[in-house]
């Protein structure tokens, strides 16, 4: 990856796969609040639940860790916009996954015995949100994500 890192002069081609992943995210989000369309999945669902799951896995081992800035220091430029993008395309997609689960478990009426099956055998979302709920990612630098962007919070604690 490194070898890659270093013949990449420029971060657009990598911030534009990025940034048509969370935007092809963003649309199976908003379609997926409605009943209809997440009984329409079918087992194409078993690939989203995964994508899911993956997304918010790494968001939520991701929480704490951050890079030394002594490793950004020595990185070149093009390098450094690319693992910041990365950061902050994961977070994204992470809380994104996060409604998607929502609304996939809001519906499990609907859902086909595979997707329940991979919901709840396979991945054990269950653990996984409580997991989630124990980190906070929706909480962030005195920040709260909220539609999709991040808002300071009042020092009140009403945001």
């Amino acid at each position: 990856m490194d070898k890659l890192y270093n013949m990449i002069n420029t971060s657009f081609p990598t911030y534009s796969v990025l940034f048509h992943e969370g935007n092809c995210f963003t649309l199976l989000e908003s379609i997926l609040f409605h009943r209809d369309c997440v009984e329409c999945l079918d087992e194409a669902g078993t690939d989203l639940i995964d994508y899911s799951v993956r997304c918010l896995v790494e968001l939520v081992s991701n929480n704490d860790s951050n890079q030394d800035e002594d490793e950004t220091q020595n990185m070149p430029e093009a390098k450094k916009e690319i693992l910041e993008n990365m950061e902050e395309t994961k977070a994204t997609l992470g809380l994104k996954a996060l409604s998607v689960l929502r609304y996939l478990t809001d519906n499990m009426s609907v859902l086909s015995l595979g997707m329940l099956s991979r919901l709840v055998t396979t991945h054990d979302v269950p653990v996984l949100l409580c997991q989630t709920l124990e980190c906070r990612p929706w909480v962030k630098d005195g920040n709260i994500w909220r539609d999709g962007q991040w808002e300071p919070v009042d020092k009140s604690g009403n945001s």
